[in-house]
């Protein structure tokens, strides 16, 4: 298996947006998908391509004044994104891929354990995600 560390601030994946010409993801979601993509290191290992679990902490920021004890928004949102980056699929053709397929495609996850946490005093925002097998 393995763990990244990706220092973006994290953003849930939104629903795709369906007009008469077309269908489209919104900017802040596309931005992210890339980001995550250029961060990803080159993966220097074999494939993945048995059966695995992921492990994926978001760490977001703390606003100055909150009653919450976490972060705003479904954690349900948030994985996906990530996992298309893992795979090696960017939002864009901008983003050119570099084969960093850790995976070979994200339904060889059977298991997703994510948690969403505010940063604590001095900690860097990001998300951390390690994959390995069951």
């Amino acid at each position: 298996g393995f763990t990244l560390t990706l220092p973006i601030k994290p953003v849930p994946a939104s629903r795709q947006r369906v007009t008469r010409w077309g269908t489209y993801y919104l900017k802040t979601y596309k931005s992210y998908k890339d980001a995550a993509h250029e961060a990803i290191p080159v993966c220097r290992e074999d494939t993945l391509d048995c059966e695995l679990g992921a492990s994926v902490e978001f760490i977001c920021y703390r606003p100055k004044r909150t009653k919450l004890v976490s972060p705003r928004g479904d954690i349900d949102n948030h994985p996906k994104a990530i996992l298309d980056a893992v795979v090696g699929q960017s939002a864009t053709k901008k983003v050119p891929c570099r084969l960093k397929h850790y995976i070979i495609d994200d339904e060889v996850i059977s298991h997703v354990d994510a948690r969403m946490r505010y940063a604590l005093p001095g900690e860097e925002i990001g998300t951390i995600i390690t994959i390995g097998k069951l």
